[in-house]
């Protein structure tokens, strides 16, 4: 995990990161993140879109509840696809949320889904043709 902070000290939780590149550099970055607080309220996911100046924008995910970010993966060159699991207290176990985000932090898609049971597991990920493909398992 990264810890990273803003120019105000802010700091955060890293989860996963996904790069652009362009003539041997990068020039743009998306990391899933949470933001760290000091007080016991629930953290929330977010990401954090990253310019070639280092310089970070925030970009909140509309989570209801405590959840667990499950699977990411980039999808193409410049789309991240997530799945994020309830987590304790949220009353429906089966309830996952997908997002389609590009590497710019711009939503392309979200779907709320539930699953055959609470136990998803995912594995592999790719897109073809505009729709994206997740692998993995279930009980």
């Amino acid at each position: 995990m990264v810890r990273l902070k803003n120019e105000l000290g802010k700091s955060y939780n890293a989860y996963a990161d996904f790069w652009e590149y362009g003539d041997g550099e990068i020039t743009n970055g998306l990391i899933i993140a949470k933001a760290d607080s000091k007080g016991k309220g629930q953290k929330q996911y977010l990401l954090l879109v990253m310019d070639n100046n280092l310089e970070l924008k925030e970009v909140p995910l509309d989570l209801e509840g405590a959840h667990t970010l499950v699977y990411a993966a980039k999808v193409t060159d410049k789309d991240i696809a997530m799945i994020f699991a309830p987590d304790k207290g949220v009353p429906d176990v089966s309830a996952y949320s997908y997002y389609l985000y590009d590497i710019y932090g711009n939503l392309k898609n979200k779907v709320e889904f539930k699953s055959s049971a609470s136990a998803l597991l995912l594995t592999a990920a790719y897109s073809k043709d505009g729709e994206v493909y997740f692998f993995g398992t279930s009980k």
